[in-house]
């Protein structure tokens, strides 16, 4: 993109970030929302019910509330990348 600086790079990295994060808070009452990014990854909103726990000590079972979970997906791009040499210290 040819920017002037690292500081402006970092403006627009927040500003996307921040566009992202509005756009999941909107939508998080939305179970399978789901918000593909090319060549990024894939952002999904997961409800998870009420459900019995047991704690393991006492042996007490309570139960645990409803969660709202934000997945994310990378897409091929960023896989190839977690396997990369460079990454790793293998070269």
């Amino acid at each position: 993109m040819n920017l002037p600086s690292h500081k402006e790079a970092g403006r627009i990295v927040k500003v996307v970030t921040e566009a992202i994060v509005c756009l999941l808070a909107e939508n998080i009452a939305a179970h399978g929302f789901t918000l593909w990014l090319p060549r990024f990854g894939i952002f999904s909103v997961a409800h998870k019910p009420n459900r019995e726990r047991r704690t393991p000590l006492t042996g007490k079972t309570q139960m645990v509330e409803a969660k709202r979970k934000i997945k994310f997906r990378p897409l091929s791009d960023l896989r190839e990348l977690e396997h990369s040499p460079k990454l790793t210290g293998q070269y």
